[in-house]
């Protein structure tokens, strides 16, 4: 279970540290007084067209010791949500113990992530770990548009924010203030 929470944890501090830089607006022509009408705002951040995954995707692992099937882990995009006035797939992440596993350690962890549909950054992330008798909540709302992230009510910035992230990797997790 310990190479999961690592794995997620690298998910999200590639999704943390994927913020997006606005599109400049296109120049102006010479000519400012005859603007055609063709002429659209540049949008407000890159779009990626992708077609890899959508709403209704689902994966499914095994996760196991040896060969002891002890869990199962599913990554699934149940539904496409609004955040910030822009439409996010809610991606799920959750690993659970089997029920005959649990009675030697019991694992139920659920991991959150809205993302944006057109541009594929991260809106808002969540983490809730449940193993044996260690638990452990942890949000984060990041701001694309000022580039900063809230992370349980602390506000970052760019380079403060990349070092708290290097800082998350290291056991056990602590939150820099």
């Amino acid at each position: 279970m310990k190479y999961l929470r690592t794995l997620a944890t690298a998910l999200m501090v590639v999704q943390l540290g994927a913020a997006q830089v606005p599109v400049p607006a296109p120049p102006l022509p010479a000519d400012t007084t005859a603007v055609p009408d063709t002429v659209s705002p540049a949008p407000e951040f890159e779009v990626i067209d992708q077609k890899a995954f959508g709403v209704g995707e689902r994966l499914v692992f095994d996760v196991g010791y040896s060969f002891i099937v002890a869990g199962e882990a599913v990554m699934t995009i149940p539904r496409i949500d609004t955040v910030e006035g822009r439409p996010c797939y809610q991606i799920l992440f959750t690993v659970n113990s089997t029920p005959s596993f649990s009675w030697i350690f019991k694992v139920e962890d659920r991991y959150e992530t809205m993302v944006d549909v057109a541009g594929l950054f991260p809106w808002r992330f969540s983490q809730k770990i449940r193993e044996g008798k260690y638990s452990r909540d942890f949000e984060a709302t990041l701001d694309q548009r000022r580039h900063i992230a809230r992370v349980e009510s602390i506000l970052f910035r760019p380079r403060s924010m990349t070092l708290f992230l290097l800082s998350t990797l290291q056991e056990p997790w602590t939150i820099r203030r």
